[in-house]
């Protein structure tokens, strides 16, 4: 998943169920750059490419007004719904390796442990079997 694509989809999930404008969205992923809507426009489709969602049932399109990010509820007993496998592809698990935990004051042990990071992510992308989310948006979800 591309950058602004993550950040796109980070700004819908956080405001979930708000129909939320094209300005909107072109000041909050693309923040002091002149973006065009057809970037928007991409960035939706990978959006909804990279989660699964090509029935636009989690991206909804407002006519005229923007988009919303709208999870249906679920009752504890439902099963989530399962991302269908790309044609020919069974379903790869996804990992995101997140930051560890260190004192504020601590550089040395922040760039030792980030590094760490950065070597695991590294390994497991080397796997087929599995998806490994970039350092840089694993690092996002963290915060």
């Amino acid at each position: 998943m591309r950058p602004k694509t993550f950040d796109l989809l980070a700004f819908l999930i956080r405001n979930s169920g708000r129909v939320l404008g094209k300005d909107e969205l072109l000041q909050a992923v693309w923040p002091g750059i002149i973006a065009t809507e057809d970037s928007l426009t991409q960035c939706i489709r990978d959006a909804r490419k990279s989660i699964g969602d090509e029935a636009q049932a989690l991206i909804r399109t407002v006519p005229r007004r923007g988009y919303l990010f709208q999870v249906a509820e679920t009752r504890a007993n439902d099963q989530p719904p399962q991302m269908a496998p790309q044609a020919g592809r069974a379903a790869e698990p996804m990992v995101a390796i997140l930051p560890f935990s260190v004192e504020a004051g601590d550089t040395i042990g922040r760039v030792l442990f980030d590094g760490a990071v950065e070597e695991i992510t590294n390994a497991l992308s080397c796997f087929k079997t599995v998806a490994v989310l970039a350092r840089h948006s694993a690092f996002v979800l963290a915060e």
